[in-house]
């Protein structure tokens, strides 16, 4: 208790100061300005979030302070404002926005009282408009006893990228009173937006967005954008025909497609946006209307040589145990019925390759259990040799991590997908950590594992179900293959600028349509046309035997040949030394 009892002393004194403090403050205070903003905030319940800026009021409500002064400012996070309360103080309303908004916490499109002891004007407004600031009033503070309110309807005409700034008289405040109760913040968003036209930073990336122009195959993304264009009547007008990484946020900015977005060259990003960290705090982000996952890319196995094949249609031991099989038969004979080993095994073979002998042989039962079962083999390898002959069989395929990392072969990812392994938990992910490269150009790293075969990337996997047709050789073969496990599951958004007037109504289509069920539909239309192609492109050439598959036979053929002949030679050399010594 010794150790706790001080600092509750100290901090029960300075409570006590502060509270003294406070209270000389009050005494002096603008009475008729707390009383108008205490009048305008009774109507929010008391458990909302009101922050407020350069304002040194006691006001009835809880409010937390922000000073936008300080020069390193760390952010906590809070729940976000339910109404922002600004003294502009002879400071630029500008100025003040561009610093509170790097604040997570405020939202444009909260509720905004702006104090202003100057005579109002519309460049508030203008500025107002700039960061989409629509439940705003302005509470013009020039006399002590008359407080005039001004408000305004930015989107009146339905055009967000010209907004209405012409302001209009709202209520006044007389010593403390409104003369009004009319509600100061009400929704004046149209439901459409005819007059618009919205700016997007667009990525091409299929199939999520293929031809902005096209009046088909588009993207599903687009397809699913232009039933929300023509619902909400407004024009999109996309400014990219290219793809480029989405952008990552390094010492507080965004690079790329994200930093362009950050610096308003664009009102929002459309094209597998994704959520990495801290975009969902940055920028108004939709709801998850499309899923993906992100794959390993590996080089696709070599094609086995025929002459390998034989070995793969029966085992080792399956070889060796019919090899022991006829063996015990032979001597079986031999020591039996007095047959010599040639014949016995010369029968035993002719009857393995289902050929007819001359004779009939002694013991039946023996013979009919041996054609029986050789009938068998015969058949399942003879099936066996034309499935081979006639198909390509590959090489070990690399197929996980742990075959990644054994291969030895480059890997190339950007820093965010090796981010992902940086807190390693085994061998593997540490190996990938401390190894990889950095790709900037993804295209060029996709097609160097897929001609140069010799590093591993990384990729959506719907994505190169829709590419996969380029990287395919002349016979018909895949250069790539896609690893079974992901790495990760992405969630696809559509950014906005944050606090963007057709944000929430985009949103909500979004909600619906994914809930009709037209996203899947979309998804299988996608899969159905990419089998589709893959069929077409199978079927254009016949499946025709070439020398290199049908090689072994002729191989076979010349070894029966050559030793045919010897045998003859050496039979015809035997029979002249016995009649010479004869």
């Amino acid at each position: 208790m010794k150790y706790i009892a001080l600092p509750l002393y100290i901090n029960l004194i300075n409570c006590c100061d502060a509270n003294n403090s406070i209270l000389e403050r009050n005494f002096h205070q603008p009475r008729h300005l707390t009383n108008c903003l205490n009048r305008i905030i009774e109507r929010f319940e008391k458990t909302s979030v009101i922050y407020t800026i350069n304002l040194d009021l006691q006001l009835n409500n809880p409010v937390i302070k922000i000073d936008i002064n300080a020069a390193h400012t760390v952010w906590f996070k809070f729940e976000r404002s339910d109404l922002c309360i600004i003294h502009l103080n002879n400071r630029h309303l500008d100025v003040i926005l561009q610093k509170l908004f790097e604040n997570p916490n405020i939202s444009p499109r909260g509720k905004f009282v702006i104090i202003s002891d100057d005579k109002v004007d519309r460049t508030v407004f203008i500025v107002a408009s700039n960061y989409y600031l629509t439940k705003l009033i302005v509470l013009e503070n020039k006399s002590h006893f008359l407080k005039k309110i001004y408000s305004y309807k930015p989107y009146s005409y339905e055009n967000v990228n010209k907004p209405e700034t012409d302001f209009f008289h709202l209520a006044t405040c007389v010593e403390g009173v409104l003369d009004n109760d009319q509600d100061f913040f009400p929704n004046n968003l149209p439901t459409k937006w005819r007059n618009s036209t919205i700016t997007i930073i667009n990525n091409i990336i299929p199939p999520y967005m293929t031809c902005t122009s096209c009046g088909q195959d588009r993207g599903i993304e687009l397809d699913v954008f232009g039933i929300i264009t023509e619902r909400l009547e407004f024009a999109a007008n996309y400014t990219r025909n290219s793809f480029s990484m989405w952008g990552e946020k390094t010492n507080g900015s965004y690079d790329l497609l994200l930093g362009d977005l950050q610096k308003r060259k664009g009102e929002m990003v459309m094209g597998a946006f994704h959520s990495k960290f801290r975009e969902h705090q940055d920028f108004d982000m939709t709801f998850n209307h499309m899923e993906d996952a992100v794959y390993w890319l590996v080089p696709k196995a070599k094609v086995l040589p025929h002459w390998k094949m034989l070995s793969l249609i029966f085992s080792k031991e399956l070889y060796l145990l019919l090899l022991l099989s006829t063996v015990m038969i032979v001597i079986f004979y031999r020591f039996f019925y007095q047959r010599s080993f040639s014949s016995s095994l010369t029968i035993l073979y002719q009857i393995l390759l289902e050929c007819g002998v001359h004779k009939i042989p002694g013991n039946k039962i023996i013979i009919i259990t041996w054609i029986g079962s050789c009938l068998v083999l015969s058949t399942i390898f003879k099936s066996k040799l034309m499935q081979i002959m006639s198909q390509h069989t590959f090489e070990h395929q690399i197929n996980t991590l742990s075959d990644i990392v054994a291969s030895k072969l480059l890997i190339n990812i950007d820093d965010f997908i090796a981010s992902f392994f940086y807190h390693y938990t085994n061998p593997d992910e540490e190996y990938v950590a401390k190894n990889y490269k950095p790709c900037k150009d993804h295209d060029s790293c996709v097609n160097r594992t897929a001609f140069q075969q010799d590093s591993v990337t990384v990729n959506f996997q719907r994505v190169y179900e829709c590419i996969s047709l380029k990287y395919m050789d002349s016979e018909g073969h895949f250069l790539l293959h896609m690893t079974m496990t992901p790495v990760f599951p992405i969630h696809i958004h559509l950014f906005f600028v944050k606090g963007h007037p057709v944000f929430s109504q985009v949103d909500q289509l979004l909600i619906r349509i994914k809930s009709s069920g037209f996203i899947k539909h979309l998804y299988d239309q996608v899969a159905h046309n990419t089998r589709l192609a893959l069929g077409k492109r199978s079927s254009l050439s016949a499946t025709v035997l070439k020398l290199e598959q049908m090689y072994v036979a002729f191989f076979l053929w010349c070894i029966g040949i050559f030793a045919s002949i010897s045998v003859f030679v050496f039979e015809y050399f035997s029979r002249i030394v016995n009649v010479k010594f004869n």
